[in-house]
């Protein structure tokens, strides 16, 4: 089986414009990059996908998820270090700013609200440093 992560783009409106909630990894892999909300498949624990999403966004915003949709699903030999095949299941929500309060975690730091870069989309690679700018 592959190391299975569950990954949630949380998405609200701020000051008009649409902002995705990123944090920034504390640890290895990947330490200092930003990085969206996320855990691991508990197959002890979750009875399918959408129970793991919302038992995710239970830990990070302490609050079940309305609307949660399935957004893609992606996996390789090199997504993650840890293990020899990883893959991401990423749903996506559309949340009222005033609605959640992030919480840091483990592995990940300083949660923010950031704003899709105009044209980012357009280069074809998933780099969210690069795909949002601070608000």
């Amino acid at each position: 089986m592959p190391f299975t992560r569950i990954e949630l783009a949380v998405l609200s409106i701020v000051e008009g414009n649409l902002a995705v909630l990123l944090g920034k990894r504390e640890e290895t892999p990947h330490k200092g990059k930003s990085a969206l909300p996320g855990g691991v498949l508990r197959i002890d624990l979750d009875g399918d996908l959408g129970a793991a999403a919302q038992r995710v966004a239970g830990q990070w915003l302490g609050l079940a998820l309305p609307f949660l949709r399935l957004l893609t699903v992606v996996g390789s030999k090199s997504r993650d270090p840890r293990a020899p095949w990883a893959l991401a299941i990423v749903y996506r929500a559309l949340v009222p700013i005033d609605a959640f309060d992030p919480r840091a975690g483990k592995r990940l730091e300083q949660r923010e609200l950031l704003q899709p870069v105009p044209g980012a989309m357009r280069t074809g690679a998933f780099r969210p440093a690069q795909l949002y700018r601070r608000r």
